[in-house]
């Protein structure tokens, strides 16, 4: 069955663009202090020494957030990117990193307050980003349509974003909007080509009763793919609907011995 939740997070591990662009305005800190291969600890003492140097500035305070947050200790962090504000009011990438470490933190609600102008009055990729923060910090709370709103926005303006599909599909489904959530993830499709919303389309496809349809999918996945127990999974819940029980339990017996043999205490499958 779909579930309600991205089955998988696409985090970046490079920094966003707007990173790039306040590390220039510090007039190229990595280079300066050679941070390339150091510990986030080391980069805090090098730009705390730096600031002590040289004054305290947005983008340096910025940048130590950031390396506080590796750590874990988001409370420097925040503190950190709440002087960087007051410092830069108009710098909007601040503003919206501050609403995602207060989402992080567990204070939605901060985040929804710190986000709503910048939402109301940004424009451009910022604006954006704060529509998609907005969104999970309402969907976090329970705020399920509000949620639902701000995502569908930001998807319209980054057709190619898998994780904006998916996410809006999460929030669908446990609105129970199943025939939206089929629509959305058929345009995130048409958009990325993405393998990932094609098994969001054939999952919904099963939860609507549109076996027919989806059976064709999954005997193609199934004659393509190495490991079959999920599709085995998906292709017995299809049986089972078509009311074919003994096809049905095939499937399903197949699909246990797979896991079996990739669990198996004695030789367990290195590729598992």
């Amino acid at each position: 069955m779909a579930s309600g939740r991205p089955s998988w997070v696409c985090f970046e591990a490079g920094l966003p663009t707007f990173v790039a662009a306040a590390v220039l305005a510090t007039g190229g800190l990595c280079a300066r202090v050679g941070w390339g291969h150091d510990s986030p600890e080391h980069v805090i003492e090098a730009l705390t020494a730096q600031m002590q140097r040289e004054g305290v500035s947005a983008p340096l305070l910025w940048r130590r957030a950031h390396e506080y947050r590796s750590l874990r200790r988001l409370d420097a962090a925040t503190a950190d990117l709440e002087r960087a504000v007051q410092l830069e009011p108009d710098r909007h990438e601040y503003l919206v990193e501050l609403a995602r470490l207060e989402l992080q933190s567990g204070r939605a609600s901060a985040a929804i307050v710190r986000l709503n102008p910048l939402v109301a009055g940004g424009a451009g990729e910022q604006r954006l980003a704060a529509l998609s923060i907005r969104g999970e910090a309402f969907e976090s709370l329970g705020q399920l349509e509000a949620a639902l709103a701000d995502l569908t926005e930001a998807s319209r303006e980054r057709l190619d974003d898998v994780d904006l599909y998916l996410r809006r599909a999460g929030v669908q489904w446990r609105l129970g909007r199943l025939e939206e959530r089929l629509a959305g993830l058929e345009i995130g499709i048409s958009h990325t080509a993405s393998a990932v919303l094609q098994i969001e389309r054939i999952d919904t496809l099963i939860d609507l009763g549109r076996v027919q349809e989806a059976l064709p999918l999954v005997e193609a996945e199934l004659s393509d793919c190495r490991w079959q127990s999920t599709w085995l999974i998906r292709r017995a819940q299809i049986w089972r609907a078509l009311g074919k029980r003994d096809a049905s339990r095939a499937d399903a017996l197949a699909a246990a011995q797979e896991i079996d043999q990739r669990l198996h205490p004695q030789r367990p499958d290195p590729l598992l």
